[in-house]
């Protein structure tokens, strides 16, 4: 439960694609030699596809997910050479039929709390393995991800709180004006009344509708 809520903190599940994140998987496609890699985030009951390389559908479900294996060894990259050899795998249905996939490597994207939300993997139809610098750049992108996701989401906190800021500040001014003592009034640039406080009201005995819209003459 901690580890979702601190995915869905990112707000980034079910966002449009953004070319940054593009760039990584394209990255990873071309130094681990795979015609597919995904920056899989892995959800309650599926994993969706911030960027992808090779793949069409946005999200698979959680259950046949090799990513939802490789998020619980959060410090290694989980590599399956041969899925059809894997006793976690070769029952999948994404390795007995199409697309028949064999080969998986993902390196776990921890957040900067230390959760695993997901990784960066690259798939493959043919049995193969990564070499240990393969699997060193691989965890590099992962971490690259995790800083993209923690810099995106503290963008987004820094403008809900100057909105938030901003929201307060009208409030203290609203009630400033509102309940001042003084006789406070604003006109426009025609001397058409188009505010009046309480005090200004109580002041002229009038009604807010006897001023607001009518010229000060």
């Amino acid at each position: 439960d901690q580890r979702l809520a601190n995915l869905r903190s990112f707000g980034i599940l079910d966002t449009l694609p953004q070319q940054a994140f593009d760039d990584i998987t394209a990255l990873a496609s071309s130094i681990c030699g795979t015609p597919i890699a995904l920056i899989s985030l892995v959800d309650q009951d599926r994993q969706w596809f911030k960027a992808k390389v090779g793949v069409d559908h946005a999200e698979t479900p959680r259950n046949v997910a090799f990513c939802g294996h490789a998020i619980l060894k959060p410090g290694e990259v989980m590599v399956v050479p041969d899925a059809v050899n894997d006793a976690r795998f070769s029952g999948n249905p994404l390795v007995k039929s199409a697309p028949n996939l064999r080969f998986y490597a993902g390196a776990p994207i921890l957040s900067p709390e230390g959760y695993p939300l997901g990784t960066v993997c690259v798939i493959d139809t043919q049995v193969r393995t990564l070499s240990p610098e393969q699997q060193a750049a691989l965890r590099s992108l992962s971490g690259l991800v995790s800083h993209l996701m923690a810099h995106e989401r503290l963008t987004r906190e820094t403008a809900q709180n100057k909105i938030g800021q901003a929201e307060t500040n009208n409030e203290i001014l609203h009630a400033m004006v509102n309940e001042s003592l003084d006789l406070k009034s604003f006109v426009d640039r025609n001397y058409i009344y188009r505010f009046v406080n309480p005090t200004y009201l109580r002041y002229w005995g009038r009604q807010t509708s006897e001023i607001i819209g009518l010229p000060v003459r």
